[in-house]
């Protein structure tokens, strides 16, 4: 199912954000270290080695909290529950919420994240999404996307799409947790411990679906986490003994969005459904021009001069190349944008080709989402 949801202006920014972004394989335009930065905190003091720190919880767009912030907006959540009043004796701002709404097949927006970062060494990331229905992914991805406005959203749309869970979970532990979570103050105090060198940071974030509030449960790592809040270390409890149950076998996805696509139409159907590798920029140029794939040169080259790899893909309909998935560093597939594109009268008629730089290609290694190999051209 082709599900046209997002905005036409995303891919264009996307680009520009993919194109500057480290591509692990290619080894180039590295990321800026970032490692030492704690996201949404304000410092107030350094004794011992402990940052005493307040957690400033906003949404991943406009702080105010308004219906388009964190995750999409929301028309019919069927939500059943009453509301969840949290006060505490200490004086901290008490927290109201109606409760998680019920999940629907076209409403199940993510709940908590669980993600892994780190910049020691190379660029390292994992993420695990787990929705209200309690489906579970985890990927690694590209920081392009992962740091956009609504980017883990985007994420989920392709995941959901073109992948299959990698665990379920019991919808009644995500409730129990989501309702803790959001019971949190956003005031709520923490330190901040240095304990460690190098190990990069895992974090457990929550969404409030009624805000957007993006409430940080846990950290660990380089620096951990540290309360004596009741709500918070019960939280903590709670979404360890829920990240306990998601066991083995778990699939190894890499999902790469928005960086060093190239899309062209081609009139012809000849072509439709060819997987092809082409190991130099010349040879992947002139098998453009040789079969009517209508190539611009001059963005390919830019891309593509300097790959020792590029993967060519023919789709069956005019839909622009958004990324890539690969399943098990086995199966290698070219995702037809899930995107609504603005009019574009060269594709009239016509299907769109994806091409794709991949450095890490080995001839035999890989297969398409069909199960036959990719094979280098020529």
């Amino acid at each position: 199912m082709n599900r046209k949801r997002f905005i036409s202006g995303l891919l264009a920014a996307a680009v520009l954000m993919g194109a500057a972004a480290c591509d692990r394989n290619a080894g180039r335009n590295k990321p800026a270290d970032t490692s030492d930065d704690i996201t949404g905190v304000e410092d107030t003091a350094v004794t011992d080695g402990t940052i005493k720190v307040t957690i400033a919880e906003t949404g991943s767009g406009d702080a105010s909290g308004d219906a388009d912030a964190g995750t999409d907006a929301i028309t019919d959540k069927g939500t059943d529950k009453g509301a969840y009043t949290d006060t505490d004796s200490s004086g901290k701002t008490d927290v109201t919420t109606a409760g998680l709404p019920v999940p629907t097949g076209e409403y199940d927006p993510i709940v908590f994240m669980y993600t892994y970062s780190n910049m020691a060494w190379r660029y390292e990331t994992m993420c695990t999404l787990i929705t209200a229905s309690g489906e579970v992914y985890i990927f690694r991805d590209n920081p392009a996307v992962s740091m956009m406005h609504n980017g883990r959203d985007i994420e989920l749309e392709y995941l959901k799409e073109y992948a299959e869970p990698s665990w379920h979970l019991d919808h009644e532990d995500i409730e129990e947790l989501y309702e803790v979570c959001c019971a949190v103050a956003p005031d709520v105090e923490t330190d901040m411990v240095h304990a460690a060198y190098d190990r990069g940071e895992y974090k457990f974030t929550c969404i409030d679906q009624e805000t957007g509030r993006e409430i940080t449960v846990s950290v660990d790592g380089d620096y951990r986490m540290e309360t004596d809040d009741p709500t918070l270390k019960e939280a903590q409890e709670l979404s360890g003994d829920l990240l306990a149950g998601i066991k083995g076998p778990i699939t190894d996805l890499k999902l790469n969005l928005y960086s060093y696509c190239i899309s062209a139409p081609y009139g012809g159907t000849e072509l439709i459904g060819t997987h092809l590798v082409f190991d130099s920029f010349e040879k992947l140029a002139r098998y453009c021009e040789e079969n009517g794939i209508e190539l611009d040169a001059d963005a390919a080259r830019e891309q593509f001069e300097e790959a020792s790899y590029i993967m060519l893909q023919v789709f069956d309909t005019d839909q622009r190349l958004s990324g890539v998935l690969i399943t098990d560093d086995e199966v290698l597939q070219l995702l037809p944008s899930l995107e609504a594109f603005e009019y574009d009268p060269a594709y009239d008629g016509k299907v769109g080709v994806g091409m794709w730089r991949f450095e890490g290609f080995e001839e035999g290694s890989y297969v398409d989402e069909n199960g036959d190999p990719w094979v280098l051209y020529g």
